[in-house]
């Protein structure tokens, strides 16, 4: 593997072991997809988040919690597993990340370049489409486009890449001016 970075910290620790179990078990790909699915499960319910986020939940409440939703989507039993050693770890907290890291891990193993971008406002499938064929063709390479949105931003994007970012944002066109004001003065 060529960006250490994924596996650094424990969530990137958490999703390599994931995956490796996933890979033990020939079933990366429906891992991955299962991972779409509680990504978007955290995305919509507020509930889901307070579980896995807040420390008032005891690890019992917290893996029954998680095990209802697996149970309720049909995961795999891998991913089950997974989800109740991190609620008895009292790891739960950092589920998007490990999502985050798993997903940048599956794509670098299968040829696919990770690019995060970040906007003020969810993007239209639309805009996402046009945004990645895009970058596709300007990278060369098929891409795993991951999407956030910051609304402090207040428009732009933030397109991140490995080390490498461009920054379009209206935020960061704000403070460069200021800064050459300041210079100015």
């Amino acid at each position: 593997m060529s960006d250490v970075s994924y596996y650094s910290g424990f969530a990137g620790r958490y999703a390599l072991a994931l995956y490796e179990l996933a890979e033990d078990s020939n079933i990366v790909d429906k891992v991955s997809e299962e991972l779409l699915v509680l990504k978007n499960v955290i995305d919509k319910s507020k509930d889901f988040v307070k579980l896995i986020k807040n420390p008032v939940f005891g690890r019992d409440d917290q893996a029954n919690g998680v095990l209802a939703v697996a149970i309720n989507y049909e995961l795999s039993k891998t991913l089950k597993n997974f989800l109740g050693l991190l609620a008895q770890n009292r790891r739960l907290f950092a589920l998007p990340e490990i999502i985050n890291s798993f997903e940048k891990i599956y794509s670098l193993r299968n040829g696919q370049l990770t690019v995060e971008v970040t906007s003020a406002i969810n993007l239209t499938e639309t805009q996402q489409q046009l945004l990645t064929e895009t970058l596709e063709k300007s990278l060369g390479s098929k891409i795993d486009m991951i999407t956030n949105t910051d609304p402090d931003m207040l428009g732009g994007l933030t397109v991140s890449m490995g080390s490498r970012m461009f920054d379009s944002s209206v935020k960061s066109k704000i403070k460069r001016l200021g800064l050459s004001m300041k210079g100015n003065a």
